[in-house]
C-alpha cells in the first residue's frame, strides 16, 4: 500500500445523521440490548441482505441472542460460534455469528456479524432485538449498521450516536480520509463547519483512530455529467474526496519535476497533507482535530510548497 507513486483517497462517508451506529457497556449484572428496525423490502429483487456488526474487545466474550418482531426467539450465539435459521439453505433467513479477532486481516477486535434477509415472504418486519450479555466484569462494544442503500432502509431504534460514523474502509491505515465542509454565506470572518451529513470518527483503527484526516468542499459541488453533456450538482463527502484526489496529483507531479525528482510516498502524502492543512478557522473547540473536520481544510498550494529536494 505505501509503494511509491501511488494513493488511495476514501470519502468519510455521509451517515451522521443517519441511526446507523449505536454503543454501549455489558455486564454480568445487566445485559444489554439493541433495537434493530428492519422493515420487509420494498424491492423484491433487491440483491442484498441487512447487515450488522458488533465489535469488542479481543480479550472479552459477548453472548448474542436475537429476538424476531413477533418475539419468536432465534438461538442463542455464544463466542467462537455460528447460529443460522437453517443450514440447508444457501441463503438463510438469517445468520448470527460470533468471531474471534482476526488481526492477519486487520480485525483488532473480536466481532458479531447477524444477516437478516427481509426480501423473504416468511421475513417479518419490525424491531429485531439483539440481547447482548457477558461472564466478563464489563464489556465496551460499538454496533454499526452496514449501510447498502437499502429500501426502505434500516436503523437503531434508539441510543443511536454520529460517532465513528466514518464508512468501513475508513479505518484502513494509510488511506486518506476525508470528510465535507460547508462555508456559512454571509459570514465575516468566513466560518466553515462540517456539511449536516459528513460522517465522523474517530475510526475503529487503534493505530490511526484520527480519521477523516482532512476535510474538503463538499456542498452543491458542480461538476460535468459523465454520460450527458449537462452538469451535475452534488452534496456529499463523495463529492469532496475528488479535491483531495486532484491535490495529490499535482503533488506527485511536482515531486517528479523536483531538480532531483522524487517518486512520493503514501505515508509522505499523507503527512504533507495534514501539516499543510487551513486551520484559520480551526475545528470548533477541539483544538488540532475534529472528528468531522479532520485535521483541518485541504490547500494545495501549501501542499506544493512543502514538497523540494
Amino acid at each position: 500500500m505505501n509503494t511509491p507513486g501511488r494513493a488511495i483517497v476514501i470519502a468519510a462517508g455521509n451517515d451522521f445523521l443517519k441511526k446507523s451506529h449505536a454503543s454501549g457497556k455489558v455486564t454480568p449484572q445487566e445485559s444489554n440490548e439493541i433495537f434493530w428496525v428492519i422493515p420487509k423490502a420494498k424491492v423484491p429483487n433487491w440483491r442484498f441482505r441487512q447487515e450488522l456488526e458488533i465489535w469488542y474487545p479481543r480479550d472479552k466474550r459477548l453472548t448474542a441472542e436475537v429476538l424476531s418482531p413477533n418475539i419468536t426467539s432465534l438461538e442463542s450465539c455464544p463466542f467462537g460460534t455460528i447460529a443460522t435459521s437453517d443450514e440447508s439453505e444457501i441463503v438463510p433467513l438469517w445468520v448470527i455469528s460470533n468471531n474471534q479477532a482476526e488481526q492477519d486481516i486487520d480485525k483488532d477486535e473480536n466481532y458479531i456479524h447477524i444477516l437478516v434477509d427481509n426480501r423473504r415472504n416468511e421475513f417479518v418486519g419490525g424491531e429485531w432485538r439483539i440481547t447482548l450479555t457477558t461472564p466478563d466484569n464489563e464489556v465496551d462494544f460499538q454496533a454499526w449498521i452496514e449501510h447498502n442503500m437499502s429500501n426502505p432502509p434500516t436503523e437503531f431504534a434508539d441510543n443511536f450516536t454520529g460517532d465513528h460514523t466514518v464508512n468501513g474502509i475508513g479505518n484502513a491505515t494509510l488511506p486518506i480520509v476525508v470528510g465535507s465542509w460547508y462555508k456559512i454565506p454571509n459570514v465575516n470572518p468566513p466560518s466553515y463547519i462540517p456539511a449536516p451529513t459528513s460522517s465522523s470518527g474517530s475510526s475503529r483503527n487503534p493505530q490511526f483512530s484520527q480519521k477523516p484526516e482532512i476535510s474538503a468542499p463538499g456542498e452543491n459541488i458542480t461538476s460535468a455529467q459523465a454520460l450527458d453533456i449537462d452538469r451535475s450538482d452534488l452534496s456529499g463527502t463523495s463529492a469532496a474526496a475528488p479535491h483531495v484526489t486532484g491535490v495529490i496529483a499535482l503533488m506527485f507531479q511536482q515531486g517528479l519535476n523536483l531538480p532531483q525528482p522524487r517518486t512520493l510516498t503514501m505515508q509522505e502524502i499523507r503527512d504533507i497533507l495534514i501539516d499543510t492543512v487551513n486551520k484559520n478557522p480551526a475545528p470548533a473547540g477541539n483544538g488540532d482535530y475534529d472528528p468531522r473536520l479532520g485535521f483541518g481544510r485541504v490547500n494545495a498550494l501549501n501542499a506544493l510548497k512543502k514538497i523540494k529536494n
